[in-house]
């Protein structure tokens, strides 16, 4: 690798510091990487999530939640992470302080509206999702019109109803193959 000079730019590849070396351009580095961030984008929204949920508790009707890795949308009425702060003073040791910060704010426990409750490592959410108040006032409609009397097999379902609906599976007629 060249050394950066003021007169000279490094390859738009390359890295602009010299203490970068080859091994931050490996695939399994960048992909750490992105998952290492990801990670701190959730936590600190999660973070964000629980202070939020402390100061306008009437948000919290399951229309903020989180989807796990394995496709689950996790509603959430309370938040509160397991592990909010280090501790100081705990352990002599280096890597005692360096633990307890390590784990910071990594755990959440989120109650749904339904009196479910998860605890979640940040790495099992796959995604933060919300719905917003014109999604909800839809939603409350397509319930009450099934509430009063309408078919609910005539109408596709729609929101949270579609998001969790398994999908229908259509046997093939004799002779045709399965795509």
């Amino acid at each position: 690798m060249a050394k950066q000079t003021a007169t000279t730019r490094p390859h738009p590849h390359e890295p602009a510091y010299e203490h970068v070396g080859a091994a931050a351009h490996s695939p399994r580095a960048i992909a750490d990487t992105r998952t290492l961030f990801w990670h701190n984008v959730v936590r600190e929204m999660l973070n964000d999530l629980a202070l939020l949920c402390q100061m306008k508790p009437e948000l919290f009707d399951g229309r903020f939640g989180v989807v796990t890795n394995q496709g689950v949308r996790v509603g959430i009425k309370t938040i509160f992470p397991l592990f909010a702060c280090s501790i100081p003073g705990v352990g002599e040791s280096s890597w005692e302080r360096e633990a307890s910060i390590a784990v910071q704010c990594t755990v959440f426990r989120i109650a749904t509206p339904d009196g479910e409750i998860y605890t979640l490592p940040v790495h099992e959410v796959a995604a933060v999702h919300a719905m917003t108040p014109e999604l909800i006032e839809q939603l409350a409609k397509a319930e009450e019109q099934t509430e009063e009397g309408q078919d609910p097999k005539e109408s596709r379902p729609f929101g949270l109803a579609a998001f969790t609906s398994l999908p229908r599976i259509v046997e093939p007629e004799q002779g045709e193959h399965p795509i």
